[in-house]
């Protein structure tokens, strides 16, 4: 295990570091200058997304940013038409702007800098992580943290200062990504790095997190064995077991939360965040919100939800309050910083059924039928590459961010933007060289 830090693996490192800061909106700031020299050489060099300034990851990754860019334009778009406050715009662009930039700066990377800054990553976060687990077991008295506190991972955050799931969401990606180059290259360091990014994203205690992690690579297996049948998929299910026993042996109690979570589910009928996926279609359909879109940051966005005045505990001073019409007529009008700890249609206002956000139903309302049609497109110009190359992890990491997207507005998180890259580039850069290689033969 060499120690050796390249130059490039220091920029992808840093870059992975500035988007986990304890501050959201300084680590937003710090990728978004990070990079911008990375966009601005793009710019000057190809001009447009022809496939050759994609040779390195191909043109599966140059669509993607490309949808990207559309979905902001067609948001702006509709923010014209439905003109609120430029406030509202501003803070939109602000949360997206990650999801636009940070794409260039894995653009050129080899797929060997991409995984070594990553480890680095990893073990600069299992630091602190390892510091917060001996500080919980040490004052609860016992190494299973989970067994007396079931908010124990509420305090798992690495560097993040506060909400620990991002953390989760981050390693279960790049645990796909490293068993992948495990199986792939049969290098033992990876599947020593699957194995520490595992307990990484176990540590926050996110259980529905881990559940969607589990049930997308069941999903991939099932898909590509439809597919063909290989004998090394025996080997995939085998890690997967093994995988899950880990996960169930160490978060017995959370498990058990969430059945009991599910059950009331079933005894209220809808949460709140189903409810608004309800009440915005029937609001499409009567005419109360355009098809077209109510535009960028009118909403429930984390940008509408910032500036409503009615999700930050403590609003900043340099957040102005300043809702649309559509997000007190239909999101705060129950959804309100006041109701968390208290019930909410038979759930707790805090936790994340009650929450607004739902990246499919931000993008539906703020950018009406065109942006859905768009981020629908991104999922499935991801499914096909990974359906194409028989890539199971691929499509693992696919199903896992396309079902993450209906329980949060993940793309406006910028910790999620910068491993959601990472990751797509390791798979597609290894999907180039296969392909390079098969031409040279």
């Amino acid at each position: 295990m060499s120690l050796q830090i390249r130059k490039d693996d220091f920029w992808v490192f840093l870059v992975l570091m500035a988007g986990h800061l304890p501050n959201r909106y300084v680590s937003q700031g710090m990728v978004i200058l990070l990079s911008i020299p990375y966009v601005l050489y793009f710019l000057k060099n190809y001009k447009y997304f022809g496939s050759n300034c994609f040779e390195e990851v191909g043109p599966v990754y140059g669509r993607v940013i490309f949808l990207f860019w559309m979905i902001l334009g067609v948001t702006v778009l509709s923010f014209t038409l439905n003109f609120s406050n430029i406030n509202n715009l501003f803070w939109s662009l602000f949360n997206f702007a990650p999801l636009l930039f940070v794409g260039f700066v894995f653009l050129k990377f080899e797929r060997r800098a991409l995984l070594q800054g990553s480890v680095w990553f990893m073990f600069v976060q299992l630091f602190f992580l390892t510091y917060q687990y001996l500080k919980l077991a040490v004052t609860q008295g016992t190494i299973n943290i989970f067994s007396g506190n079931q908010s124990a991972g509420d305090h798992m955050v690495g560097t993040l200062g506060s909400f620990s799931t991002p953390l989760s969401v981050v390693f279960c990606i790049l645990t796909l990504v490293y068993l992948s180059e495990y199986l792939a290259a049969r290098e033992k360091k990876y599947g020593v790095y699957t194995i520490l990014a595992f307990i990484a994203a176990l540590l926050p205690g996110a259980m529905s997190v881990l559940f969607v992690f589990f049930f997308a690579i069941a999903l991939a297996i099932i898909f590509l064995q439809i597919k063909s049948a290989k004998p090394g998929r025996f080997k995939v299910v085998f890690g997967m077991i093994f995988l899950l026993g880990t996960g169930i042996l160490t978060q017995g109690n959370n498990i058990d939360y969430g059945y009991r979570m599910l059950d009331k589910a079933m005894s209220y009928g809808l949460p709140y965040k189903a409810f608004l996926h309800e009440e915005t279609i029937s609001g499409m359909i009567e005419g109360g919100i355009p098809i077209y879109g109510v535009g960028a940051g009118n909403y429930s966005s984390r940008a509408a939800l910032i500036v409503s005045g009615e999700y930050l505990l403590v609003q900043p001073w340099y957040i102005p309050i300043t809702p649309s019409i559509y997000t007190e007529k239909y999101v705060t009008n129950i959804y309100s910083k006041i109701n968390y700890g208290e019930s909410v249609m038979g759930f707790n206002g805090g936790s994340m059924v009650s929450e607004p956000f739902a990246q499919y139903l931000s993008l539906l309302a703020e950018g009406g039928l065109i942006a859905f049609v768009l981020i629908v497109m991104v999922i499935y110009i991801l499914l096909r590459s990974s359906f194409v190359s028989g890539d199971v992890y691929m499509m693992a990491f696919t199903l896992f961010i396309a079902i993450l997207l209906l329980t949060n507005a993940w793309l406006e998180y910028v910790e999620f933007c910068v491993v959601f890259y990472l990751g797509l580039a390791c798979f597609l850069t290894r999907h180039q060289s296969a392909s390079k290689q098969e031409k040279s033969i």
